[in-house]
């Protein structure tokens, strides 16, 4: 295994971060998943299982407006677009990912 952070030289001869060793990328995912698991047993936990159940001739009730909705679909995508980008190259599939990238971080910092 590598090195955790990798540093290189900049052009003043200082040692600058490089990045993070891609060898603890299995450590991030199984937190990931972790935290998913928890947050499902606490979210398990706080629920009422006695709420009454929704009919057909109830009222509908709009939980979010359209907006909001288009604004959580664009973020999410966004992110996925970066995070899918951003990983492509590291693990050696050849796209033509800059351009996709920086038009998904503009998106994403307009739509913040």
């Amino acid at each position: 295994m590598e090195e955790i952070v990798r540093y290189k030289r900049d052009v003043w001869g200082e040692e600058v971060i490089l990045g993070v060793s891609w060898d603890l990328l299995y450590v991030i995912f199984m937190a990931v998943v972790v935290l998913l698991i928890a947050h499902a047993i606490v979210m398990a936990a706080l629920a009422k299982k006695n709420l009454d159940r929704p009919t057909d001739g109830g009222r509908r009730i709009i939980r979010h407006e359209s907006i909001d909705r288009w604004f959580h679909w664009l973020m999410a995508v966004s992110i996925l677009v970066l995070i899918c980008t951003g990983v492509a190259p590291i693990l050696g599939l050849r796209i033509a990912w800059l351009n996709i990238h920086w038009i998904s971080g503009l998106i994403l910092t307009f739509l913040i």
